[in-house]
């Protein structure tokens, strides 16, 4: 700790208690015999601490203010204008106006031995006795005048009454509280927008795509021309309980054709393929208007129907027809809306809300057909594993469906890699729950994410971090399986349950799977809890570039925290 010396030099008036105030300030002593305490030595010390630093004083007492005084002492005059730090003054409230002229003129002298112009805070003049206010001769308002005219500081004090002079200066300065910061506004919570489903229209993709068609329809028309239209057993099985019917025959080996061919079809050749059991193509021949036919085939795939074809009287009359002979209900149901409005000449059609919530109601329907086809399996084809721990299960799916809703598996159908020979792709260290979920949400377009609101209401943080952990592998998968809107949702419902156990490691996936919005979401999140998270092991071990986001998107900023920490409560 430094250590520095602070030399005082004290001239006063007679009788001002020049002698008392620095012996009530070194030995805190008032007995009206303070020149006692100067016997054999011209000065007294004293040590005190301001701001850390230890201040030794030297007080020396030098006699009278007025020269002709014979206890002026003329010996150290040079001397003690030369060393001295501070010059204390000491005047009596009790004195005339004449002391004035005797401090004006030892100022002058002053001047003269340090040629320089005084500092206001080496001189300061006190003005003694103010215990015996009732007797005061010289103003508070006229001495104050006089000090600020010549450049010095003043105080008033009284040795009787112990007021301490001294330790106005030589005590620790209290540092005055700065403003507080202001509060800036939060960074605002990361958002992400979800892409439209395509889920009909990739549904409707399937349709006379003959990569995976196994079901050939030639409808013969009343022009005796022929057109072809290419399905699916698992598509038609699925939605439509005529083609179900026909198909559960077919695999039982209880099929008789007369049974259809007089009702539905002209005739149905039924084909075995040799690459697996039970498998078999059929190849229907109709007798129907082709886009009658083709119109119903495309809403069991999609639930959709052209608007185009709603415009055409004759056609719609066709399609109702044809739907109620292969009891599609709700098609049937719409084209009879349809015809209802025609007759009421309504030209607005597709903006009916009636006809939209039959449409809407179909997609329901469409999901839950799929999402049952999924867990049956039905004239499955492939298959997907996984495999945690000593755990292997195993799920039958359909390429078809896999391929049209996943890039993934879009690419390993057309090339001949060893899973689509052994026709069935492993998943090590990932777990059934979450690739029910990818697949549920490929053929449902669905997506059921575990349910925590009870254990959040219940800060169950062990449900919840196992739930994260499910939503982090699922992201994994569908960065794997280039799903991009599940991997929207998976995002968006991260950010709506991660316990902060579970963003650091959030934070690493999201960099490795390319998810800009999660990686901005555990930067936010982090940055707004972020005297938590910096006392974290795993937050210290983050890479200097992560701490640097999180430290930008901080709040409330440093500078607040501090000033709270230092001079009120925290918030």
């Amino acid at each position: 700790m430094n250590r520095k010396i602070i030399k005082i030099s004290i001239i006063g008036s007679g009788g001002s208690g020049r002698r008392s105030l620095p012996v009530r300030y070194v030995g805190d002593v008032f007995d009206g015999h303070a020149f006692r305490y100067f016997e054999g030595e011209d000065f007294l010390m004293k040590q005190t601490q301001v701001d850390e630093q230890n201040l030794f004083l030297e007080i020396y007492f030098y006699g009278d203010l007025a020269p002709y005084n014979p206890y002026y002492n003329f010996t150290h005059e040079k001397e003690m204008f030369e060393q001295t730090n501070i010059f204390i003054i000491v005047i009596s409230i009790l004195d005339k106006n004449e002391v004035f002229s005797d401090i004006k003129e030892f100022l002058e002298k002053m001047r003269t031995f340090r040629k320089i112009d005084l500092d206001p805070t080496s001189v300061v003049l006190v003005a003694n006795k103010i215990d015996l206010e009732y007797e005061r001769k010289l103003s508070t308002q006229e001495i104050q005048q006089f000090a600020n005219e010549n450049n010095i500081l003043f105080i008033e004090a009284s040795a009787k009454s112990r007021k301490k002079f001294l330790n106005k200066f030589f005590t620790k300065k209290q540092k005055e509280k700065p403003p507080e910061p202001k509060l800036p506004e939060l960074f605002p919570k990361p958002t992400l927008d979800l892409i439209p489903s395509s889920y009909q229209q990739d549904l409707f993709q399937m349709l006379n795509d003959d990569t995976f068609s196994d079901v050939k329809f030639l409808v013969i028309s009343n022009q005796k021309q022929v057109e072809s239209i290419f399905a699916h057993k698992i598509i038609l099985y699925s939605r439509n309980e005529v083609f179900k019917d026909l198909f559960d025959k077919f695999s039982s080996g209880l099929f008789d054709s007369e049974e259809f061919s007089q009702k539905y079809f002209l005739q149905i050749e039924k084909e075995e393929k040799e690459e697996k059991e039970k498998s078999f193509e059929v190849t229907i021949n109709v007798n129907y208007p082709f886009m009658a036919f083709y119109s119903m085939i495309k809403y069991i795939y999609c639930g959709l129907i052209d608007e185009k074809v709603m415009e055409n009287q004759d056609l719609v009359l066709e399609i109702l027809s044809i739907s109620d002979l292969f009891r599609v209900e709700r098609l049937n149901l719409i084209m009879k809306k349809i015809i209802q409005q025609n007759q009421e000449n309504d030209n607005h059609l597709i903006k009916d809300h009636k006809i939209q919530g039959l449409f809407k109601l179909e997609a329901d329907f469409l999901s839950n057909s799929f999402a049952k086809l999924m867990r049956f399996g039905t004239f499955s084809d492939f298959s997907i594993v996984g495999c945690e721990g000593n755990q292997r299960e195993s799920l039958k799916v359909h390429l078809a469906i896999l391929s049209q809703r996943c890039d993934y598996f879009k690419s390993l159908s057309q090339h001949e890699m060893k899973e689509k020979i052994k026709r069935e792709v492993v998943f090590e260290d990932i777990g059934m729950e979450s690739l029910l979920m990818i697949v549920e949400y490929i053929y449902a377009d669905r997506f059921l994410p575990p349910n925590i609101d009870l254990a959040i209401k219940e800060n169950n943080q062990n449900f919840i971090c196992k739930s994260n952990r499910t939503m982090l592998e699922l992201l994994i998968l569908t960065d794997y399986f280039q799903i991009q809107r599940l991997k929207i949702l998976v995002q968006i419902n991260l950010s709506q349950t991660l316990s902060h156990e579970m963003i650091v490691q959030a934070l690493h996936i999201s960099k490795r799977t390319n998810c800009d919005f999660l990686q901005k979401f555990c930067y936010w999140e982090m940055g707004r809890n972020f005297q938590k998270f910096s006392k974290r092991k795993d937050f210290k071990k983050l890479s200097q570039e992560d701490k640097d986001e999180v430290i930008r998107l901080r709040f409330p900023p440093k500078e607040y925290d501090e000033y709270q920490k230092k001079y009120g409560n925290k918030k």
